[in-house]
């Protein structure tokens, strides 16, 4: 079996390529990616975490040469423009990303015969305006670009699948946890962090807010199940919550949950209501039903626990709230000042074009 990784270079997709290795020792397993976050190793892992792939190609699915493609078993499609990027001013990348550079990928990969195409969407396509749990028959209320942008492929990539290619759209919650290239911006991981670091913990609003998560290596296990179902578990085209009923928390219980696991960290509520994203739970039964054994193993616990231990190399160099290590659109736009990227998030070195040369640079 030979399976494509795209945006395997990043927080979720070092995780997923991680589990698939230890899923799958003998499959093909390439990455394809290009590169932005390639320097946030943070994570506790002594080895480069793409000496598990059999190639690592360095390109932007934008263009994505149909070479890539060849002899292809199952694509996971993790590449993506997401969180704090798309909300600043990378508009039209995200579409371009997350839409058009989505359904071109799975169209190439159908027509050269590829059999499984894995969509990593989002919980967040759901929106914030209820508090009855969300199935994947409830309305939906994308808020985001991001949101938005994922909501828009999942609708084109439905007429695609069929005639042997079947198409998994998996709805994450957000991710938390360690990974070896760890992205510390993200809730849980910002929260233990700020603790580790100040003693204080922050929490903006009165912390009622829902937030469903689920622990990346939990959510790769998802995309491993994805990648190997059969058609008649789910249909040639399904969407499903990927996740965990247990794993929808209000805001405050998770600082709580941080508190008690760092004694005499302070918890400080601004108070009032905020608007979030992603706030209102979510109900997976349906993933519970067509993947028994997929189940996420983590508890909160663990995850808290995990993130403290990882955390430590980190919090002694230094740890902000407003650093490029914890925003990822400062990170870019650090790296446009530095002349390395353009507006359009292409390499300079690219230009409007990339070029095969470049795009087909591989790590043996």
């Amino acid at each position: 079996m030979k399976i494509l990784i795209t945006g395997n270079m990043g927080y979720v997709g070092t995780a997923v390529v991680k589990h698939l290795r230890s899923a799958f020792p003998d499959a093909t397993l390439v990455g394809y990616d290009m590169a932005y976050f390639a320097s946030s190793l943070q994570g506790s892992s002594a080895i480069l975490p793409e000496s598990r792939l059999d190639q690592q190609i360095f390109g932007d699915v934008r263009n994505m040469p149909a070479e890539v493609l060849d002899n292809v078993n199952a694509v996971v499609h993790l590449a993506a423009i997401g969180g704090d990027v798309a909300e600043h001013k990378y508009g039209v990348v995200t579409q371009d990303v997350n839409y058009t550079a989505s359904i071109r990928v799975a169209e190439l990969a159908k027509a050269v015969g590829v059999e499984s195409f894995v969509f990593a969407s989002s919980c967040s396509l759901y929106g914030t305006e209820e508090e009855s749990e969300r199935t994947e028959h409830s309305d939906l209320k994308p808020v985001s670009a991001d949101a938005r942008t994922k909501l828009a492929a999942e609708i084109d990539l439905e007429p695609l699948a069929g005639d042997g290619f079947s198409v998994t759209c998996l709805r994450f919650p957000a991710a938390c946890g360690m990974s070896d290239r760890l992205r510390p911006g993200l809730l849980l991981n910002d929260f233990v962090g700020e603790a580790l670091a100040t003693g204080n913990l922050n929490i903006v609003g009165n912390g009622a807010a829902w937030q469903p998560l689920i622990h990346v290596a939990d959510l790769a296990r998802a995309v491993e199940w994805a990648v190997t179902r059969e058609a008649a578990d789910g249909g040639e085209y399904l969407v499903v919550n990927a996740g965990f009923n247990d794993w929808n928390f209000r805001v405050y219980e998770l600082a709580r949950a941080v508190a008690y696991a760092l004694p005499g960290i302070t918890l400080n509520f601004s108070g009032g209501e905020v608007a979030e994203e992603a706030s209102c739970p979510i109900c997976f039964d349906f993933y519970q039903a067509l993947a028994p054994d997929h189940q996420p193993q983590y508890s909160l616990q663990q995850a808290i626990a995990e993130l403290c231990e990882g955390y430590k190399p980190i919090v002694a160099q230094s740890w902000h709230q407003d650093s490029p290590l914890q925003n990822r659109a400062m990170f870019l736009n650090k790296l446009q000042q530095l002349g390395a990227l353009d507006e359009q998030l292409r390499w300079a070195h690219q230009k409007s074009t990339v070029r095969r040369e470049s795009v087909l640079e591989i790590i043996d």
